[in-house]
């Protein structure tokens, strides 16, 4: 899968593979962003209800990483073991230069039309340098067509909105003014 950015320069490309396991993500994004370069590569890991157990985020101009884990009966840990109390309440990740992170809730919640969901977020900014914090998010599935889904997302921290076009898997085919999938 691929997705371009609009009005910014980037690219990303992301493989899934959902298998018996769960879910495996591995993307890579390049281009600017915030006006800073932007080199990053993540892993995710998600459970067969797409609720994440793991993320791994390198900015590779840098060598700065982010290694969270979320067993399914403990809460947050970094990778050297330290419990993240502050993120009890979070289920999903959003990286900041990804559509991708907004599949999550998407695939886990199944709204229906006309239904909304807060959700507490795992956000990871990519600049000015890797950060994470819990995120307050609200999505309420607007409408469902055969061949796509359009879903209103919102900052609960910010004034940030944007109304997503979805694929029948969930998948952002358009974020406007941020990103378009882009066929291969």
């Amino acid at each position: 899968m691929y997705w371009k950015a609009v009005g910014w320069l980037a690219l990303e490309h992301l493989h899934v593979r959902d298998d018996a396991n769960g879910v495996h993500a591995d993307g890579l994004i390049v281009g600017t962003f915030d006006g800073a370069p932007l080199r990053v590569h993540y892993q995710l890991e998600c459970d067969r209800g797409w609720r994440t157990s793991a993320i791994r985020v390198n900015d590779l101009n840098t060598d700065e990483r982010i290694e969270l884990q979320h067993p399914a009966s403990e809460g947050w840990r970094e990778s050297n073991g330290a419990e993240r109390a502050d993120l009890a309440d979070a289920i999903d990740v959003d990286i900041a230069a990804t559509p991708f992170t907004n599949t999550l809730p998407i695939r886990r919640l199944r709204l229906d039309p006309g239904r909304a969901q807060e959700v507490t977020v795992v956000y990871i900014a990519v600049t000015p340098s890797l950060s994470f914090r819990p995120v307050r998010q609200r999505y309420t599935r607007l409408a469902s067509a055969a061949d796509s889904d359009r879903y209103l997302y919102e900052s609960l921290e910010s004034e940030f909105k944007r109304e997503l076009v979805v694929d029948p898997n969930g998948f952002v085919i358009d974020y406007p003014d941020v990103w378009h999938h882009a066929l291969a």
